[in-house]
């Protein structure tokens, strides 16, 4: 094929197949046939952050937000590309983009984990109590929110939310195992 979005949507097709040679080789087409189109900088910022080559995928992700697509998704990615690079300034700087665009919980859930990379317990404890707010039915969020707790050795809270996440998943040992050091 000779058409940039044929080859696009071939790179994308081979990425959720995990065939990321292939994926690569008809991304770098279809970039080569259109330069300007964002879909396949997008393809392949997954497929190059996928190869570890962060700093490739926040290049790609840079050239596709200043193309005019600001969507939540690309912020968001470029901001986990960032935490990989331990730019954490950065990827905060991303997750406010993505949340001003779409509040998803998940969005503060990674950006309280960033928080908390940076020792900025309290903003991180914010974040995840957002993310719960958002969607009581978050299970994940109670589950970094208490260890946020237990890293401050306010465990009474950190046994609530790990109640709380239990009765989301059961089945979790490890919480099971966390609510019962709580309880000692």
């Amino acid at each position: 094929p000779h058409n940039a979005y044929v080859y696009a949507d071939r790179g994308r097709a081979y990425l959720q197949l995990k065939q990321l040679s292939k994926a690569m080789d008809d991304l770098n087409r279809s970039i080569a046939l259109a330069p300007n189109q964002s879909q396949a900088y997008s393809y392949r910022a997954i497929c190059l952050g996928l190869y570890g080559d962060y700093k490739g995928s926040v290049a790609d992700l840079t050239r596709v937000i200043n193309g005019d697509e600001h969507s939540a998704e690309t912020y968001a990615l470029r901001a986990h590309n960032y935490i990989m690079l331990h730019e954490y300034s950065l990827a905060i700087n991303d997750f406010n983009q993505a949340i001003m665009l779409k509040a998803e919980p998940e969005y503060y859930i990674n950006r309280g984990q960033t928080y908390a990379k940076m020792g900025r317990q309290i903003e991180a404890i914010q974040d995840t109590t957002k993310a719960i707010c958002l969607d009581a039915n978050n299970a994940k969020a109670y589950f970094y929110r208490a260890k946020l707790y237990i890293a401050q050795k306010d465990y009474h809270l950190a046994l609530d939310d790990i109640n709380s996440y239990l009765a989301l998943d059961p089945s979790n040992s490890k919480a099971k195992v966390l609510r019962d050091n709580l309880r000692n």
